[in-house]
């Protein structure tokens, strides 16, 4: 590995430093690698407000924060805390989970609503005048209710006994539209899948480790896989809480418990997999040197990422049978992540990242290969 500073000296030699290099060489003064920087404190004592406000709203909510906490616990425990916390700091841990968890978040919100609008304009051109139509005709009646016909814009509509089972059906109640499936319809599901969500998502946990000189600068080798788990952790988390409450007070309280603690183990899941795929790209290019570029790093996490979603909408807008919908939605899921976990785990693996690991003061500078396999197996579970 190339001789490297620490994100302080790195920071102060008068070369261009990143907001987040400023914050961290702040947040870093006077910290030991063990300790948290007021900003890291900063982080946590907002989470501690933000489970105070969530209490103060409804106080059952309190049942949901097990559900927002315990994920990624888990699995920066073991895979961080029980073997790594000596080489990396926690320090740098949790910023990345706090950049995903606030202003990454916000980032990938306002570029998705930018993709989405424009994808939506470019799908549904075809359908947009009916659409207009048929909101000027409701604006003129004075009506709000179910509009069903044979093509946009038909005027008045007969609902038919097998519209109740369209899932479509909800989502026309609420606009007041008619959707049709056209091939523009098909697009747009691929393109909000994997273009929108995909794609976003995956940018904003490849840009976060590099934002920091502490990621670019550890002696670690599994720095970067650590780090962009972190972020997708703290973007999964702010996800979770938001569509535990996004229905506002129309969501009951057992159906916040069902999306809180689901969301808890499938979106968890999903995003530390995508997050452990870029990161894997990442250490292969900035700690073994490997010449690729960032679209040979973000495309498996984008195939993942957007496979994932794209079988859920498409069983959500085809399935008739709410039952059916269910079932094949926890197939997809089973099947699309525990794809993507061979894959991260058979990717680690052809690293051999242990070979790379700086013994620790007062430890043997030699090992025998036994002990550095059985080292290598233990962190890859």
């Amino acid at each position: 590995l190339p001789e490297k500073g620490t994100p302080v000296d790195m920071a102060t030699q008068g070369q261009p430093a990143s907001w987040a290099d400023e914050v961290e060489a702040e947040g870093l003064r006077g910290s030991t690698h063990g300790s948290l920087s007021w900003i890291s404190w900063s982080f946590v004592a907002f989470l501690i407000a933000l489970a105070f406000f969530i209490v103060a709203a409804n106080v059952e909510d309190a049942a949901l924060l097990p559900g927002f906490a315990l994920g990624p616990i888990v699995v920066l425990y073991f895979g961080y805390w029980r073997h790594l916390r000596q080489e990396i700091p926690i320090d740098l841990v949790v910023k990345n989970f706090a950049f995903g968890f606030l202003p990454g978040s916000i980032l990938v919100m306002i570029v998705e609503s930018i993709l989405t609008g424009l994808f939506f304009i470019l799908c549904f051109s075809d359908q947009a005048p009916g659409w207009v139509s048929q909101l000027s005709k409701h604006a003129e009646e004075g009506q709000a209710g179910l509009m069903v016909g044979t093509s946009p814009g038909s005027g008045s509509i007969n609902a038919t006994s097998g519209d109740s089972d369209d899932p479509l059906k909800l989502l026309e109640a609420s606009l007041g539209i008619k959707i049709i499936r056209t091939p523009g319809f098909y697009i747009f599901i691929f393109l909000l899948a994997y273009g929108v969500a995909g794609w976003s998502e995956e940018t904003m946990k490849y840009c976060t480790p590099l934002r920091f000189k502490g990621c670019r600068n550890s002696p670690s080798p599994y720095v970067y896989l650590v780090c962009t788990v972190a972020c997708a952790l703290g973007f999964s988390s702010v996800e979770n809480v938001g569509y535990t409450f996004s229905g506002g007070g129309q969501a009951g309280f057992s159906e916040r418990m069902i999306t809180a603690y689901s969301r808890a183990v499938v979106a968890i899941m999903a995003h530390s997999v995508c997050g452990g795929i870029v990161g894997m790209g990442l250490t292969r290019r900035h700690v073994l040197g490997h010449s690729i570029s960032y679209f040979e790093i973000l495309a498996p996490a984008v195939l993942t990422h957007g496979t994932f979603d794209f079988l859920q909408l498409i069983l959500a807008t085809m399935v008739m049978d709410e039952t059916t919908r269910e079932v094949g939605v926890v197939v997809v899921c089973t099947a699309v992540l525990l794809s993507g976990s061979i894959y991260l785990y058979r990717g680690i693996s052809r690293l051999q990242l242990h070979r790379l690991r700086q013994p620790e003061p007062g430890m043997m500078q030699e090992r025998s290969a036994s002990e550095e396999a059985d080292d290598e197996e233990k962190l890859l579970h």
